[in-house]
């Protein structure tokens, strides 16, 4: 079960399936129940709140962060950020509007005069964003419910703790994400049925790697990439996880 670390967090500008890039300065943010926005920067210190179904504006300008209320016209808060938006309403997302609309909390901050925006969402709710982007259509419950187990425990095994503020991209680099515009019925189910559960070796979860092909037989990791190795002249694999060994696949 995934226990103690509650989010997952990513970075939600690549481009997946028919969800658009965004590389921009400006985000127009909106929900039906309102949200808040918080100076991470100052130990969350509350900039404003925006009411319901009204729009505010995140803008990466002159080297800060900006906060519009579109209703008013009124800037609320121009600095270093980063800036957070929480739901007043977790069963009302947050729609960003030149992305999508995503559930959880957006983290925005300034790069380069371009908006840098993370998304933080719990691991279930992540899956239902994966799943349908991983997987062909009308599939097997059985078939979704194995890939929702490996995307959770993907993402649960790249957990970053402090070392960054993501843990994975939301693009084929690491795991296909597309947020609520991705999620159908029958993969919500999928997530649902194994809620909270990831795959473990020896009692830590494995780093759940899977692939569209694999050609009729599986090879082990340690024959991927870097993991082989020069010796004596040759070229060998290097040892591989016992659970990443090569098995026959004759059904692909």
């Amino acid at each position: 079960n995934v226990t103690g670390v509650q989010t997952c967090a990513l970075p939600i500008s690549y481009r997946c399936g028919s969800v658009p890039y965004f590389d921009g300065s400006v985000a127009n943010v909106i929900s039906h129940a309102g949200f808040k926005v918080l100076n991470e920067g100052s130990a969350n210190a509350e900039i404003g709140t925006a009411a319901a179904n009204v729009t505010w504006q995140i803008a990466a300008r002159a080297g800060n962060v900006q906060v519009w209320n579109q209703a008013t016209v009124t800037k609320v808060y121009d600095g270093p950020g980063p800036v957070v938006l929480v739901p007043t309403d977790l069963a009302q997302p947050i729609r960003f509007s030149e992305k999508g609309l995503y559930r959880g909390n957006y983290k925005f901050s300034n790069l380069g005069n371009t908006l840098r925006v993370v998304n933080y969402v719990s691991y279930d709710d992540y899956v239902r964003g994966v799943v349908p982007f991983e997987m062909p259509r009308e599939w097997h419950l059985e078939a979704y419910k194995a890939q929702a187990y490996a995307a959770r425990t993907f993402a649960y095994s790249k957990y970053a703790g402090g070392t960054r503020d993501f843990d994975v991209n939301d693009d084929q680099s690491d795991q296909c994400y597309g947020g609520i515009g991705a999620e159908t019925a029958i993969t919500d189910q999928a997530a649902a049925a194994t809620q909270g559960k990831v795959i473990a070796y020896n009692g830590a979860p494995i780093r759940a790697y899977f692939a569209s092909s694999s050609g009729g037989y599986t090879v082990g990791d340690g024959c991927w990439g870097n993991n082989i190795r020069a010796v004596n002249g040759t070229y060998e694999c290097g040892p591989s996880q016992p659970y990443l060994q090569p098995a026959a696949d004759p059904a692909d």
